[in-house]
């Protein structure tokens, strides 16, 4: 019977050991949460001002292809002679393209319709291009209707 003895004795130290073990393990962890949370706790600096505004553009979209300058901030006034040039190539479509609306100008000259728009109405100050139709639904003819000369005599 001695060795139940010696066994029930090495089984209590065992049990000792794992308690103190166990004892040493919980008070680590707790020192460890401890230290994060109080690094935590201490206030990050709040940036100053309002975000930055993003270029619109996601990753992978290109930008607009055109005769708009970029965007620096700064308004840049197109000459006479560019808004000419825009109006001759517009004319140019339409007439190849007539009953077109501004979009598909735009399209076909490769500018904004943002660019589209002044030369558009210049050629119809000058009569070089009609339109037909109101508001969304106008529609681009060069020259002027043909006027009827036939009269009955």
């Amino acid at each position: 019977m001695p060795t139940k003895d010696i066994e029930s004795a090495i089984r209590a130290s065992v049990d000792n050991l794992v308690a103190e073990l166990t004892e040493l393990i919980r008070e680590s962890a707790l020192e460890t949460v401890r230290e994060a949370l109080a690094n935590e706790l201490v206030p990050m600096p709040r940036p100053v001002g309002r975000p930055r505004k993003n270029s619109g553009r996601g990753p992978g979209r290109p930008r607009k292809a055109g005769g708009s300058a970029k965007k620096s901030g700064k308004r840049v006034r197109r000459t006479i002679e560019d808004l000419e040039n825009y109006a001759d190539r517009i004319h140019d479509y339409v007439q190849s393209h007539p009953g077109v609306g501004v979009a598909a100008i735009s399209k076909g000259v490769r500018l904004t319709t943002k660019d589209v728009k002044r030369p558009i109405q210049m050629l119809l100050a000058k009569k070089r291009l009609r339109t037909e139709g109101q508001k969304r639904g106008t529609t681009y003819f060069a020259g002027m209707k043909a006027k009827k000369t036939a009269r009955k005599a």
